[in-house]
């Protein structure tokens, strides 16, 4: 079950700075093997984790375990840390 708390603390990974702007609705994936967290830096919206919205604001945090469904709403900066490192092969749509 997703996992939601807000938590200052979390280090940059990820992509080359650990940012990612969110400008347009993401579309609903999961990953296989790939848990993600999210730390919102910036902005508001709402993250859809296996249909269930939940409302996000700077210093959000999101653990996303694999297997669940899930997408970014709104206009946002984040912080995405995909545990182990991301691989573009373990990004699925229903």
């Amino acid at each position: 079950m997703p996992v939601r708390h807000h938590s200052p603390r979390l280090r940059h990974a990820g992509e080359p700075n650990g940012h990612h702007p969110i400008s347009v609705d993401a579309k609903t994936h999961y990953h296989k093997k790939l848990t993600e967290i999210y730390l919102i830096l910036e902005g508001e919206g709402h993250m859809e984790l296996d249909g269930e919205l939940i409302p996000v604001r700077p210093l959000t945090t999101i653990f996303i375990p694999p297997g669940v469904r899930h997408r970014a709403i709104g206009k946002m900066k984040i912080v995405n840390v995909p545990i182990p490192a991301f691989d573009p092969h373990d990004e699925w749509y229903d």
